[in-house]
């Protein structure tokens, strides 16, 4: 793993496009039930969630070793949800 670049100065708000402001946690359950029932590949893919754990244990052992540890997985990265998300799915 690499350091990242220093972070700016001020925040950077983010526009929310989606409407998600609270409660939203079963969001990504429920894209990936929708993904299930539509014969597609749900956004929070295995690929996804095996090369995040990947990462993380780089994280550990990079930080334990003091050392770079190199990332050998990669994956798709997923496309946004539509704007009109759970409406679009139906």
């Amino acid at each position: 793993m690499r350091p990242r670049p220093r972070a700016p100065a001020h925040w950077q708000v983010a526009e929310n496009t989606h409407g998600f402001n609270h409660d939203a946690r079963g969001v990504g359950l429920l894209e990936m039930a929708y993904a299930v029932r539509a014969g597609h590949t749900p956004r929070a893919s295995a690929a996804l969630a095996f090369h995040v754990t990947e990462v993380m244990e780089a994280m550990l052992a990079s930080s334990a070793g003091a050392r770079f540890v190199d990332i050998e997985s990669t994956c798709r990265r997923p496309d946004p949800l539509p704007e009109t998300f759970p409406e679009s799915e139906c």
